[in-house]
């Protein structure tokens, strides 16, 4: 008896260029795989969740929202494990014996950093602070040296322990060490300078909608393409 044969997968059209889709990205959909109708095929299934969004919450002008994505990863609050507390020690203690009684002269200031728009941060959850786990917090001479100098008559030992008090009693499993879930636990003018200076995607966009009129924001968490969840936050930055 023949073997039945298999019919390839018919050949459609890209929605958005018309493009021929090649197999594998008709089995994945009908959009091809250019960034632009990547990009076009994502704002449409943001605005689409947005809509859905808008009805559980009863917002009638879903549209005024400007939609801002932020990455998205979190874990269970736990303990600090003495080990990367004694980490953190070990590694403040070199760089503080390095920089303590150094003149302002001898370090870089730290920079001003830019105003936050909290409301994404917070959906958000810190994401990008789980990579200072591994860094000791992104502390570093200059972090440190900014410290001491802006602090001259403090001892080696008594800027570490400057630090070391800031250390919470629980933090994101796997994340910075003062990571909480109130955000990070050291005082602005105490933090490396990449956390107070960068700036994922979704909240540069937010500052620059901020600097403008203020307009009431949709920001959408997502984590490895999928939605995770969407929070309405109006004009005065209320959920």
């Amino acid at each position: 008896m023949p073997k039945a044969s298999r019919k390839a997968p018919g050949h459609t059209h890209c929605r958005y260029c018309n493009h021929r889709l090649s197999t594998l990205e008709h089995y994945a959909g009908d959009c091809c795989s250019t960034p632009r109708c990547k990009e076009q095929q994502l704002r449409e299934q943001l605005e689409a969740y947005r809509r859905d969004a808008a009805q559980g919450a009863n917002q009638r002008e879903p549209e005024r929202f400007a939609i801002v994505v932020v990455p998205h990863r979190e874990t269970s609050l736990v303990p600090i494990e003495p080990e990367q507390l004694h980490t953190l020690e070990d590694r403040l203690a070199e760089l503080a014996a390095e920089c303590a009684g150094k003149q302002a002269t001898t370090v870089r200031k730290p920079v001003d950093a830019p105003q936050p728009v909290p409301a994404v941060c917070s959906a958000c959850h810190g994401a990008c602070c789980y990579h200072g786990g591994q860094h000791a917090a992104f502390l570093d001479e200059d972090t440190i040296g900014a410290f001491a100098a802006q602090h001259p008559l403090l001892t080696a030992a008594e800027i570490t322990a400057a630090y070391l008090q800031h250390a919470p009693d629980l933090h994101f499993e796997g994340s910075c060490v003062y990571h909480t879930d109130r955000g990070c636990n050291l005082p602005r003018a105490m933090r490396a300078p990449i956390c107070n200076l960068y700036e994922c995607r979704g909240l540069k966009m937010a500052r620059e909608l901020d600097r403008g009129s203020h307009p009431a924001l949709f920001v959408v968490v997502r984590h490895d393409n999928v939605i995770v969840r969407g929070e309405f936050v109006d004009e005065s930055r209320e959920r």
